[in-house]
């Protein structure tokens, strides 16, 4: 019966729009919560409780670089889910852009050519 409490848990912190579409961009690319918070459209303080509740499921997790946090898909096993499951995303590429944008003025003209070429701000 555990496994399946296990495996409830994770379809529960899936089953949000928002938690999604945050998953969605995390199995593309690491991302930090000022990027998150372009792509969504939504405050801070909205999307850091998003994380907060994938992060207590286990499904993602943080490594600073900086003063920045990226998140990111803690396990491969998710993202096979998340591929099965969302598929190609019709609207990714635009709300990868979204992200790009919103990393750029966030971190400012001199680390963004860091960030190009590392992919870390």
């Amino acid at each position: 019966m555990e496994h399946y409490e296990k495996k409830a848990a994770l379809l529960k912190a899936l089953a949000h729009p928002a938690r999604l579409l945050i998953m969605d961009m995390l199995r593309r690319e690491r991302m930090c919560i000022c990027q998150l918070t372009a792509v969504l459209g939504k405050s801070q303080p909205y999307v850091s409780q998003q994380i907060r509740v994938l992060r207590e499921a286990g499904l993602v997790t943080c490594h600073k670089s900086g003063t920045y946090k990226c998140y990111h898909i803690k396990d491969p096993e998710v993202e096979k889910l998340l591929d099965v499951l969302l598929g190609d995303s019709p609207n990714a590429v635009f709300f990868l852009k979204k992200g790009k944008e919103a990393m750029r003025t966030c971190i400012g003209e001199g680390d963004w050519e860091k960030f190009v070429k590392t992919g870390s701000p």
